[in-house]
């Protein structure tokens, strides 16, 4: 479960699944995830936490309303496309071109991982 919340939150697509508990792995550790997985410096690790604060919320934000009806799948997924897309480029003035390269895949893994996950809450499935 630890895993998948992590991976949901590298995402910028991703829908929590159902009976996910948000905010468990916070974003300190998140931060400090990044930090290993893409070896960054100190200055690197205090200029990213603030980017990726901001848009785990704007995200939270986002997957709140639409579970309360405000907002409708397709727009909510939109919007969260476009966060992904806005968090990318702020993250490209602080990381190097492999850094990015492998926040996308770390993106990629994860967009793959909460669709399962969507379409398991989709189905009626678990785990």
């Amino acid at each position: 479960m630890r895993l998948i919340l992590v991976l949901l939150i590298f995402s910028g697509v991703a829908v929590m699944p159902a009976g996910a508990q948000e905010g468990v792995a916070g974003t300190g550790v998140i931060v400090s995830r990044i930090q290993t997985k893409l070896n960054l410096t100190q200055d690197q690790t205090d200029a990213v936490a603030p980017i990726v604060e901001k848009y785990a919320v704007q995200r939270r934000q986002l997957r709140q309303n639409m579970r309360a009806k405000t907002i409708n799948r397709a727009a909510c997924a939109r919007q969260l496309k476009q966060l992904k897309v806005n968090e990318r480029m702020e993250l490209s003035q602080v990381l190097s071109n492999n850094q990015l390269r492998r926040w996308d895949s770390l993106q990629t893994r994860a967009d793959k991982h909460a669709y399962q996950g969507e379409r398991r809450e989709v189905n009626g499935t678990s785990g």
